[in-house]
């Protein structure tokens, strides 16, 4: 399936295909390099691997709340439920109905239904809402191993969750040259939605203001708050 196409009709700053492609690549990094590759089925793998290169198909350069609070089309569909990541996983899954697009024809019914189901709560647990409580389900899952050594449980969802959230936020983590050029995208997304926020919010209060953001504020909350807990999770394990 071309997702390029796709993906340049919606060319957001930032969640774009290249971040589809990087964070393929970077879930693909993390699944070898860590000591997990082996406790997943080849169909997990697989689902976490076309979660990655999907996880922001058609995403419009504009974030959740932006798009709850102008009631905009995607947020009345999806009830304000997760938006972006609800509309990223049905607009793939849509495409796939056709038969000529749908590259895992061969699936048995079973594997396509378990395939789609742990797709969809994949790129559901890239919202930066659901950030805490599924560091918390890795602290529970890791203390509990580290205290039971001798069991052989293994929680695969959230394991598989926290790789492709950990890839999805490690700009920080890459060289300095591309770490900055992803920032600057980043915050080309942001300033624009900032300016847009000055337009249509009834407060006029913008979430990114491009005139008084403080940018290495921001990043620097961003490493110490959202990254390093995620990715000190589970380093080594």
């Amino acid at each position: 399936m071309d997702h390029t196409i796709r993906y340049l009709e919606f060319r957001a700053a930032y969640h774009n295909d290249y971040h589809g492609a990087d964070v393929l690549q970077t879930t693909h990094c993390l699944l070898i390099k860590s000591n997990l590759l082996n406790i997943f089925t080849q169909l997990e793998i697989t689902a976490l691997l076309f979660a990655a290169v999907i996880h922001d198909f058609e995403h419009p350069g504009l974030n959740n709340n932006y798009l709850v609070k102008t009631k905009s089309d995607l947020a009345l569909i999806y009830n304000d439920f997760s938006v972006l990541e609800n509309h990223h996983s049905s607009s793939v899954f849509k495409l796939l109905r056709d038969k000529r697009l749908n590259i895992w024809s061969n699936m048995s019914p079973d594997e396509y239904r378990i395939f789609r189901s742990l797709v969809i709560s994949l790129v559901l647990a890239t919202d930066m809402a659901n950030h805490a409580s599924l560091i918390e389900r890795m602290s529970t899952y890791f203390f509990f191993k580290e205290t039971n050594s001798t069991t052989t449980a293994t929680d695969s969802k959230t394991l598989l969750q926290a790789l492709l959230h950990g890839a999805d936020i490690s700009n920080a983590a890459k060289p300095w040259p591309i770490y900055i050029q992803s920032t600057e995208k980043v915050m080309e997304e942001f300033f624009i939605q900032g300016d847009l926020e000055k337009i249509y919010y009834d407060d006029n209060k913008p979430t990114f203001d491009r005139e008084s953001t403080d940018v290495v504020q921001l990043q620097i909350g961003f490493i110490s708050h959202i990254v390093y807990p995620t990715v000190s999770k589970y380093i080594n394990k």
